[in-house]
């Protein structure tokens, strides 16, 4: 649920902590002689919500209306799966043993999900396959005798085959339209069979399945899955560009045709938020022309698609810190993406987390930029006091730090301004949200770039009236620290903007 949520529906900061809070609600709630609401309510809650969950359509649903859906499908069904437990409890002799028994239970489930499902699974196909195991764990599925199990068999078996047939006409070259229809078809099969829990859940799996297909997750085999997320690499619908996404942001795409439809076969454009005339081009550029034309040895936290590889010029050392080794992959796929060959083969991609392998790497960068996302979140302790000290103990007495904190939901420039005045360090903000005209079709969009050195001079022409603005440090504001951080006031910082 908490992978499901973080990675399609919205990556917020702190979303994490609802799903836990409900689930250890329910043992307070099911742990109890009389359940309220009764196991009968639930179940209808819960076949009706399963339905709506597994639709494909649901997908395009407002923030709002898609968490309330998802974090109420999963308190009824931890509702129903924690009051089955508390029925089938021992005696009080037994109660160590069955606490044993539940824990272990906890166990194997964060081991599926946490360490098998991200090697099996190339999306985060444990989730639908997990809504329909809780449709079994329904009570008056548990007391259907077999002979009960032999009067649906002729039933299930009519089910079965339609729900063949409706993934074997997914398959086909129908129309979209049709395909919502058949999975709303299978929808208002499940409700109206809502009493009967082995042809729900049978028409659920079916469902499941149908959605997967419909999105693509399960034929395109165009998602890429690690540890870290799911990498998903699509084509844009005028058919012109190849993307790279992680949950719910775009890290990079790519022109793969011309305008006529013809094979686009020249040196890569940066687009997205690596445009030339977008804030990191332009404090790029900036740092390199103070510098004299040219940049002695760059670091790149964050490798995405390669897209930076592009801003590289003849004679200058680029390093790319990348923590996830499927998109070092991805990147080096000349099939997919051609950044990185084409405008810098030469550079080195080194594998780790970026505190621990710039602290190996040796001083004297004329700049370093950080453009590390997980999904729209960027990790905090790449922006604490101590990670502000070791970007200037690695850079060159004149050389600059470029940080891409373009984000929904934190506004983050007052953070690093703090963090940073700790070091003696100078801050400049670009909001491109205020001056970028966003080009759709060229896949250019607006970015917020903070730009940070030991004196406003290293900076050149970004410290001059115009795009860039100082931001004034607030001393009296905690600074983030490796063992401090304050999600919350970043949330606020964004609210008040």
């Amino acid at each position: 649920m908490t992978a499901h949520i973080s990675t399609d529906v919205a990556a917020a900061p702190l979303l994490w902590v609802a799903p836990l809070a409900l689930f250890l609600l329910t043992f307070v709630l099911a742990f109890r002689e009389r359940m309220v609401p009764s196991q009968t309510v639930l179940a209808c809650i819960q076949v009706f919500g399963t339905a709506m969950a597994l639709l494909p359509m649901t997908a395009a649903f407002p923030l709002g209306i898609g968490l309330a859906l998802h974090l109420g499908l999963f308190f009824v069904n931890a509702m129903i799966c924690h009051g089955a437990l508390y029925t089938r409890r021992p005696d009080a002799a037994r109660l160590t043993e069955f606490y044993l028994c539940l824990s272990f239970g906890g166990m194997l489930g964060g081991i599926f999900c946490g360490l098998l499902a991200p090697r099996i699974f190339s999306t985060v196909l444990e989730y639908p396959i997990l809504l329909v195991a809780a449709l079994l764990c329904r009570p008056d599925l548990s007391i259907l005798s077999a002979a009960s199990w032999r009067e649906n068999r002729r039933s299930l078996a009519i089910l079965a085959g339609l729900i063949v047939l409706a993934l074997l006409i997914n398959l086909t070259i129908l129309p979209r339209s049709w395909l919502i229809v058949g999975a709303l078809c299978l929808m208002g099969a499940m409700i109206a069979f809502w009493r009967k829990p082995q042809n729900v859940a049978l028409l659920a799996m079916g469902l499941a399945l149908f959605s997967a297909t419909v999105s693509g997750a399960l034929t395109s085999g165009a998602s890429v899955r690690s540890f870290f997320g799911v990498h998903k690499i699509a084509t844009s619908t005028d058919g012109h560009f190849r993307t790279l996404s992680h949950g719910t942001t775009l890290h990079g795409a790519m022109r793969i045709t011309n305008e006529d439809g013809t094979p686009f076969t020249g040196r890569p454009e940066p687009v997205t938020y690596f445009t030339m005339e977008g804030g990191i081009g332009r404090a790029i550029a900036a740092v390199r022309s103070r510098q004299g034309g040219r940049l002695d040895t760059v670091a790149v936290v964050g490798l995405g698609a390669g897209s930076l590889a592009c801003h590289a010029q003849a004679g200058e050392a680029w390093t790319f810190l990348e923590i996830d080794p499927e998109v070092v992959r991805i990147a080096r796929n000349p099939a997919l993406f051609r950044f990185l060959g084409a405008c810098a083969p030469d550079a080195r991609i080194v594998l780790g987390d970026a505190r621990l392998t710039l602290a190996d790497e040796p001083g004297g960068k004329s700049l370093i930029v950080v453009d590390a996302f997980s999904s729209d979140s960027i990790p905090s302790h790449l922006m604490t006091r101590e990670a502000l000290a070791l970007y200037a103990a690695k850079l060159a007495p004149d050389g600059a730090l470029v940080v891409h904190i373009s984000n929904r939901h934190l506004e983050l420039r007052h953070i690093l301004a703090r963090a940073a005045a700790d070091k003696g360090l100078v801050t400049f903000v670009r909001d491109g949200r205020l001056m970028d005209s966003i080009d759709g079709p060229r896949f250019r969009q607006a970015s917020i770039v903070v730009a940070i050195a030991r004196d406003e001079a290293h900076l050149g022409t970004l410290a001059e009236p115009g795009e860039w603005t100082r931001v004034v440090p607030d001393m009296g504001r905690r600074p983030w620290s490796d063992d401090f951080s304050n999600v919350v006031e970043a949330m606020l910082d964004e609210m008040r903007r």
